[in-house]
């Protein structure tokens, strides 16, 4: 079994091999605020709702259950599921008129917001940094129908912030900041490969 050198860690740990510090430096990077994007597609009105959060600076209020509806009149988009309730956020109150639809079909995490009373929902038990990730749909209508009225609508506070895209382009990578399956292997072979190299030097 090879010896390590005394000093190995303060002369040596920045003499990896350039395939495992590539690997390192495009590893994912988890970075706040939640994204979601309301668009019309294929006849239909879908949600891709995507990010994640930091709550600090948030009170926390209750944990409730969502019922997994839109009331543009009053700033309220939330998915089904049980949610836990956070106090003080503040921006846009409405995004559209008033006229409450629920969703024909969702799958995934449970948030949204509630623009006039500064609430935010998020999953029950929701820790900051965890991934937010799902969609919904509005069967057969439009943003129009749904009284939505197209714009980018933001609610912010101290540390974080939940932006809505209502028919309009999200930013560029949405909706999936999370690298796909294949993106990971690559960036495992890129690690393991980087490993080898730095243990054969270590043996020579």
């Amino acid at each position: 079994m090879p010896v390590l050198k005394r000093g190995f860690l303060k002369q040596d740990m920045f003499q990896l091999p350039i395939p495992l510090c590539l690997a390192l430096l495009v590893a994912p990077i988890a970075q706040s605020a939640l994204v979601m994007s309301l668009q019309e597609t294929g006849g239909d009105v879908q949600l891709i709702v995507d990010g994640n959060l930091d709550l600090t600076g948030l009170t926390f209020f209750q944990t409730q259950p969502a019922s997994g509806y839109m009331n543009p009149g009053q700033g309220n988009i939330n998915t089904l599921g049980v949610v836990d309730l956070y106090q003080n956020i503040v921006g846009n109150p409405v995004f559209g008129g008033l006229a409450s639809t629920n969703m024909d079909s969702y799958t995934g995490d449970a948030a949204g917001v509630m623009g006039q009373l500064g609430y935010l929902q998020v999953p029950q038990g929701y820790m900051s940094g965890d991934i937010i990730s799902g969609t919904a749909t509005w069967n057969t209508t439009t943003l129009a129908g749904l009284s939505v009225t197209q714009g980018v609508y933001s609610w912010n506070w101290g540390s974080d912030s939940v932006t809505l895209y209502a028919g309009v382009a999200p930013p560029p990578g949405f909706p999936s900041p999370i690298p796909e399956p294949a993106a990971y292997i690559a960036l495992a072979g890129f690690a393991g490969l980087g490993l080898f190299l730095w243990r054969r030097r270590l043996r020579g």
